[in-house]
Parts: C-alpha cells; structure tokens; sequence
C-alpha cells in the first residue's frame, strides 16, 4: 500500500485549500485504486470530517495529530514555536515513511502574506527534501525579494515543483533559475468528487436555477484597502444598485474561522448597511461544504468573487465570475490560465474603494451580459483543456511516485 503524506491543509474551512486537497487525494486513490493511505495535517477533527465527507467512502484517510504551532510572545518566540514544530512533523513522518510528501499549492511561497517570514517556509520543504521524495503541486511562485530569491533556489532545489500558472513558472525558469519546475494548473480546477451529486442546494436557500447571482465577499478587507468602511459601504452601494437591475442577489461565505473574521463576519457588516431587503438578497451564513459551494456557483448566472477559489468554481462549471483581486494569483490562474483578463479588476486601491469600485463591477456585469454566450463557450472549452492537461501531468507524478520507492531525489 502506498503512503502519501499531504500537507497544507489544516483547515478545511477553507473551501479553496480543501478543494484543492480534495481533488489530490481522490485523484490519487484513483491512480493507485484504492490501494493507498493518505496522512494529512489537519488542525482539528472537525477538519478531517469535513475532508473525509466529501471523498469518495474507499479512502483512507489519517490525520497527523500534530498540533498548528502556536505563536510566541514575539517573533523570537515564535520562530521556535516553528522549528520545533519541523522537527515534529520530520519525526512523525520518519515513523510513517511515506512514498510521497505532498506540499498543496496556494500562495503560501509568496512574500505578500508574511513577508521575509517565508524563509521559515522553504526552510520547512527544505528539511523534508532531505529524507523525502517532495512535490509541490500547484503553486504560485514569488514574487521574492532581497537574499531570499538565492534562498529559493538553494532551498527547493531537491523538490519537485509544479506550478499553477505561467507567469510562475516563468518567474522560476527565468528569475529564480530554478531547474526542477513544471507547468500546471490549480487543483481547483478538477471535477470535485461530489460536484455531480443531487445537491439540491438551490432548493435549500429557495432560490431558482440560473436565476440569481452570487456575490462572494471576503474578510480580507485589508489586502483591498485600509478603510474597511469604504469596503463594506461599496459593497451595500452595488447591491442597491443591483436591485434596480433586476436581479436576485445571494450572498455567499467561502472560508469560515472559529472566533476571527471570517466571510460570514463580512457577510454580516454588509447586510448591517443594506437593512431587511428579504425579497430580493439571500444572506447565507451555514459552513458550506465544497461541493456546495461549487453547486450553488453552477447554478447561478455569474459570480462576483474576492475569494479567487470561489471565482474558479465558477468558471470550472462553464459560468462567468467578475474577480476582485489583490494579488498576482489572480492574474496567473485567471488572466492567464484562462486567458480571461478582461474579468479581473484589479483592486488594491483605497481611493477605487472610497470612490468608484461599483462603477467597474458594472462595467464588468455589462461585459458579461452582452457577451454570456460568447463567454460561457469558450470558459467550458477552456477548461475542458485544463483539466485535461492537469490530469496528464499529475499522472506522470503518480508514475513518478509508483517508480520511486520512496526514495529521496537526486539531486
């Protein structure tokens, strides 16, 4: 039997990492039939039943058991916290010795979230590279700056790494000089194993099929800009105007957090601006899973996303999605893997928020309707394409896996 370990997925609440933890582990209990065991980091037990809910019952599937390093009373502090934690996870899987470690993609190898603290990161991948057959699947890479540009190159050189754009891949080949890099595609992007089961999500929230939209708001409201009243009073502002156009509007959470802000927290300060408009708004607040997530986005007319996992979703099943992006991720899966710039905004900007943010989303709303079918053609062939090319590529990993033995790779 096989032993996969997978990582960067302790918490399931969020609905873009355990998609693309989903699609991995189904992919490859498919590959290997059922003859596989995967041991994944989840945070809590309620992680891993959400996970386990969604896969497919012939899984095996294993938590770690080990806890989330907590942070210290300064950055000393928790720079220990951190590398105990390495240590731990290098031990625990000594004991497991896995075929295959599994690093998830997302933009966790990028200096936007933590800064310089990314060292701690490669570090991380560093230490397992040395006893482990490492994959990093599909991941946006960079931007890195400073030292930690040669650090990526010294530190990941024994990893193997598929990246989920092309501006990534371009980054790593032509700036970073890495050698051990592919081209690839989010993992997002695979059919969910239960994305075709009889959710009858629609009913759920009496809602009618390709009769509404979905907005999908985000607690991130600082990557957007610094005045979270300007962000959540543009959003109350476009719903109104929204209204005079007809439309049924839902309002959907994509990533939950116990006692922190979350999606269902924005959702709330938005709803606070509009007042009851029960007729014409549906506020969902439940901890959705990822299948309905995903069918709900199947089944409206377009989405308006700031979560960029929420905007695949959509466009994975043949429906546009205006996306409100604050980082190159967006750029890389959507601009570019799916060549549909011309459905970003790109928003990190105080005075677009303060002032005219409506006005764009509008514009975008007017492109999609004048364009639906045009638009909705080449979304399905295009990602028909995708999908297709991703599962070439990760079954030539499994052969990889298959072949190696577990053995670490040469250098």
């Amino acid at each position: 039997m096989k032993k996969i370990v997978i990582l960067q997925i302790p918490n399931s609440k969020n609905n873009g990492s355990a998609m693309m933890a989903i699609n991995t582990i189904h992919f490859y209990n498919t590959f290997f039939k059922n003859n596989c065991e995967f041991h994944c980091d989840f945070s809590t037990t309620n992680d891993y039943k959400r996970i386990k809910s969604e896969l497919t019952e012939n899984t095996a599937l294993i938590s770690l058991n080990i806890e989330t390093p907590v942070k210290g009373k300064n950055s000393f502090f928790t720079l220990i916290n951190r590398l105990k934690h390495i240590k731990k996870i290098k031990n625990k899987l000594k004991g497991i010795k896995p075929d295959a470690v599994i690093v998830l993609g997302g933009d966790d190898f990028s200096e936007y979230y933590s800064g310089w603290k990314i060292i701690i990161r490669l570090y991380y991948i560093f230490e397992l590279t040395k006893l482990f057959p490492v994959f990093l699947l599909g991941h946006t890479i960079g931007p890195f700056y400073s030292w930690r540009k040669k650090a990526f190159n010294i530190l990941m050189s024994k990893a193997k790494i598929l990246t989920r754009d092309e501006p990534s891949y371009k980054y790593c080949k032509e700036e970073l000089k890495v050698a051990n890099i592919q081209l690839g595609h989010d993992l997002a992007w695979l059919d969910l194993p239960n994305q075709s089961n009889d959710i009858d999500i629609v009913k759920k929230y009496n809602l009618i099929e390709n009769k509404f939209m979905v907005i999908i708001p985000s607690a991130l409201v600082n990557q957007y800009t610094s005045n979270e009243n300007h962000f959540f009073d543009s959003w109350a502002k476009l719903i109104n105007l929204l209204e005079e156009k007809k439309y049924k509007i839902v309002l959907m959470p994509h990533v939950f957090k116990m006692n922190k802000k979350d999606d269902i927290w924005a959702i709330n300060e938005i709803e606070k601006r509009l007042g009851k408009k029960e007729s014409s708004i549906t506020f969902i607040k439940d901890e959705l899973l990822p299948s309905e997530c995903r069918k709900l986005l199947s089944q409206s007319i377009f989405s308006i996303s700031c979560r960029m996992h929420s905007a695949v979703s959509t466009l994975q099943t043949g429906k546009p999605t205006i996306a409100i992006s604050y980082s190159a991720k967006y750029g890389g899966v959507i601009g570019s893997d799916v060549n549909l710039p011309q459905l970003i905004i790109e928003a990190v900007n105080d005075t677009l928020w303060e002032n005219n943010i409506h006005i764009k989303i509008l514009e975008k709303i007017n492109l999609i309707e004048n364009n639906y079918e045009e638009l909705t053609n080449f979304i399905k062939i295009r990602i028909k394409k995708i999908k297709e090319e991703q599962s070439t590529i990760m079954n030539q990993y499994g052969e990889i896996i298959e072949n190696n033995k577990g053995k670490v790779f040469e250098k």
